[in-house]
């Protein structure tokens, strides 16, 4: 049963990566997003402007830019 319901869901959420994502205004709002921005004080320096048309890898170390992602 849960391989059929993982199929469904796998079939139905299949476009998902290439369409943007899903995603959700009531979770953009959380405050706790706040609290990851204040506890991780990031700066992005920006020195060069980027082709959309190419595909690009960012690197961030020691964790990413959370350490839950």
């Amino acid at each position: 049963m849960v391989a059929l319901l993982y199929a469904g869901w796998l079939w139905l959420d299949w476009d998902t990566p290439t369409s943007g994502g899903r995603r959700s205004e009531w979770v953009r709002r959380w405050s706790v997003w706040d609290y990851f921005r204040q506890y991780f004080p990031l700066t992005l320096v920006k020195t060069v402007d980027l082709d959309p048309k190419k595909n690009y890898i960012f690197g961030f170390h020691p964790h990413g830019v959370l350490v839950a992602g």
